[in-house]
């Protein structure tokens, strides 16, 4: 049922037997970007909604997507009731999720052990290389004191 009044706006009237007040209400604020929505109790087991169009959008066709809306919520609303204990087992599944296995011991065989233990040196011969002296042409390691000298301040009187 359409009325129309003087301001262009448009009311829907929805049973409540059919539609729930959420499901009506959630249709209505789909449509807010085009219109504003009054909903209003309509006598026993119905609803009023009003939509007024904002300025600058048409009214032409609001009732028709409004219905579309209700249409659609109402079906959004049946799958939410159907789904539900799929998704509280999913939920519970998510947060009781088992102990992740602990990792294998890092136990080396002798052959890597070894091998390490070469790596190591390989790495510490390398090291004394590159530190031995005569190997910093541009003097970075030299500490400031070495390079400069030590100066020291009188005092003013």
């Amino acid at each position: 049922m359409e009325k129309k009044h003087p301001e262009k706006s448009v009311v829907e009237k929805i049973s409540l037997k059919k539609y729930s007040p959420e499901t009506a209400r959630y249709a209505a604020y789909a449509l807010t970007s085009e219109a504003y929505a009054f909903l209003r109790p309509a006598g026993a087991g119905a609803l009023s909604v009003e939509l007024r169009p904002k300025p600058g959008a048409a009214p032409a066709g609001l009732a028709a997507r409004f219905r579309a809306a209700l249409r659609e919520e109402a079906l959004r609303e049946v799958l939410f009731e159907e789904n539900k204990g799929l998704r509280e087992f999913m939920l519970l599944k998510a947060l009781s999720a088992p102990e992740p296995a602990p990792a294998p011991s890092a136990a080396l065989t002798p052959e890597q052990e070894k091998e390490l233990d070469a790596l190591i040196a390989q790495v510490e011969r390398e090291i004394k290389e590159e530190s031995a002296p005569g190997k910093d042409p541009l003097g970075i390691t030299r500490r400031w004191e070495d390079k400069h000298g030590v100066k020291t301040r009188s005092k003013k009187k």
